[in-house]
């Protein structure tokens, strides 16, 4: 089972490790390599004063019929980002740890986040940015109801060359829980 959880400072190791692997695939706006000391102060900026971002962590939770306790483990961090709180929109994003993709955990908790904004903040339109190479993403925002909006040409240059960016939204009357 899938749920998203707070950001604890226990995770930030780990989402330091996440984002500088993702630094060598080309998918995020960070340039450079980050030091916990940049995830400190990342967590102190993002998470904890929450005024234009919401951090989320995927927890994959194990209901085991022998033990009473759950186990739990974050799997990815999903975030409403750049919040605009007079127009109501937001941009979302998702990051599902390797070994947990391809199962329905991405899906899941990236539905989980629009049902957040959407119903618990309000928010009226969620988009996000995909580059033209990162393909997995793109089927997975269209899987949940994003509508393709644009393209941003030669917005992002990448392993020597440039690459289109995908606009896609989706607004809360389209967003229909499955």
């Amino acid at each position: 089972m899938i749920e998203l959880g707070a950001i604890e400072r226990d995770d930030l190791g780990r989402l330091r490790d996440w984002r500088n692997d993702l630094l060598k695939t080309g998918v995020l706006r960070q340039r450079h390599p980050i030091c916990m000391a940049d995830q400190d102060r990342w967590f102190e900026d993002v998470v904890l004063l929450r005024r234009e971002h919401i951090m989320l962590t995927v927890v994959n939770v194990n209901i085991s019929l022998d033990n009473d306790d759950p186990e739990r483990s974050v799997i990815g961090i999903v975030g409403l980002t750049y919040i605009d709180w007079v127009r109501r929109h937001a941009e979302a994003s998702i990051y599902v740890a390797s070994g947990h993709r391809n199962n329905g955990s991405g899906h899941t908790a990236l539905t989980l986040l629009l049902d957040y904004g959407f119903k618990n903040l309000g928010l009226h339109r969620i988009t996000a940015e995909i580059y033209a190479y990162n393909e997995p993403s793109r089927r997975l925002f269209e899987q949940v109801g994003f509508k393709h909006e644009g393209v941003l040409r030669d917005h992002q240059f990448w392993q020597g060359r440039w690459h289109d960016s995908h606009l896609f939204g989706i607004l809360d009357s389209e967003w229909i829980k499955p």
